[in-house]
């Protein structure tokens, strides 16, 4: 039986995703940043004592493969860093790997708490929307600039004002197709306003990667779900192909633009992608993000099987997540992290396949697939929390009423 109320659940995930998604709680003392993670983790084991004995077990030997998982990347790759230690960065990790443990309980969890997740998800994501929208106005370059730890005072600033950083920017590119889906099945203004949320605050926050990859599952969401959009799509690709050379124009134009407007970063990227289109070649910090990712592939190379678990520790990238773990993990510890993370993703993917968000959570996770091989994803837990949660919530009154029946 399903029960109506999940008290306990509630709580934790409330606590979670508060912390994980009001960036104002960074400016709190230690303490009180990990009581958001115990209550919530405490919280979530109440429930599943309550709940049912398998759960706890399943939950439990999840949570020893996460900290397995955490000893082997801090080992692999970051051991030599004397910026971070051991605990402070398997905390870090554990926090992002933390939504993968409330896959089963959402899935068989009431109506009610389903919808008061949900809305709590969107109520929050939508203030941080709109407090990083006016934050990237009133400080430009605001969530670009929160991606350095270096200036400590200047960030606090940032988080005091609830302005979202590198994770949020990217959570919202990868949730994006999530949300294409809730509006065409609700056909609900609020969605089509968060939609747009979306887009001004990818726009607004300056990271040339992140507007590439959601105009890229943009049309993948578009294109792949509807004949409709499949239709548009092969026309854009026409346009895009006959207007090759006004179009490369266009972005030199704007490079140009945003040189003058004082916004170099933007000016560097356009100028590298039309230099990486006309030439095959980059440089600038595209050319040296390629450097650092091929220092993480040529230590893998010297050390395939260990990494750098065992012998000497090759200097790596730290700028391609699932590269780094290859070169300092080797094939053992990659085989060991991707072997837990499988069978998680499969649970969230059994579950989405009776639903018809399926072909959207796909995309998002082609979104983080394609995101990881050109930058680190770990340090955003915004990107697993909005994913898994969206994914476990976002389903009609039907789909849980055939869920209840079949229990």
């Amino acid at each position: 039986m399903i029960k109506e109320s999940n008290t306990f659940l509630r709580i934790s995930l409330f606590s979670y995703l508060v912390y994980v998604f009001a960036p104002i709680t960074r400016i709190l003392p230690d303490m009180l940043k990990a009581a958001f993670i115990g209550i919530a983790l405490l919280c979530l084991i109440l429930h599943l004592l309550s709940e049912n004995k398998y759960l706890v077990s399943f939950t439990f030997k999840y949570i020893i493969g996460f900290v397995l998982i955490d000893f082997l990347i801090y080992q692999g790759v970051w051991r030599t860093n004397g910026a971070i230690t051991m605990v402070n960065k398997s905390l870090m990790l554990f926090v992002f790997w933390m939504p993968f443990l409330y896959i089963k309980p959402l899935e068989v969890s009431s109506e009610s708490t389903i919808r008061f997740i949900r809305n709590l998800l969107e109520l929050l994501l939508i203030i941080e929307i709109i407090t990083t929208c006016i934050g990237n106005i009133i400080f430009p370059m605001a969530s670009r600039l929160l991606a350095s730890p270096l200036e400590v005072e200047q960030n606090r600033i940032f988080q005091m004002a609830n302005i979202g950083g590198y994770g949020f920017i990217y959570a919202l590119v990868i949730v994006l197709p999530m949300f294409i889906y809730r509006y065409k099945e609700k056909r609900n203004l609020k969605y089509l306003i968060i939609m747009i949320g979306i887009s001004l605050t990818i726009a607004f926050a300056n990271y040339m990667t992140a507007v590439v990859l959601s105009l890229t599952l943009l049309y993948f969401s578009l294109s792949l779900t509807s004949k409709k959009g499949r239709f548009w799509g092969l026309v854009v690709i026409a346009i895009i192909y006959c207007l090759g050379d006004t179009i490369l124009e266009s972005i030199l134009t704007l490079s140009a633009n945003a040189l003058s407007s004082d916004n170099h970063i933007m000016s560097e990227r356009l100028a590298n992608i039309h230099e990486y289109i006309t030439e095959g070649s980059t440089s600038g910090d595209m050319g040296y993000r390629d450097e650092l990712r091929n220092s993480s592939w040529f230590a893998f190379l010297s050390s395939p099987i260990w990494g750098n678990l065992i012998g000497n520790f090759s200097t790596l990238g730290l700028h391609s997540e699932f590269i780094d773990w290859l070169g300092g993990t080797g094939l053992f510890g990659f085989s060991f992290i991707v072997s837990i993370l499988y069978k998680q993703i499969c649970h969230l993917l059994n579950f989405a396949k009776r639903h018809p968000i399926k072909r959207y959570l796909i995309i998002s996770l082609f979104g983080i697939f394609m995101f990881g091989f050109i930058n680190v994803i770990t340090t955003a837990p915004e990107i697993s929390a909005s994913v898994v949660i969206i994914a476990m919530t976002f389903r009609n009154s039907n789909d849980y009423k055939l869920r209840r029946k079949s229990l």
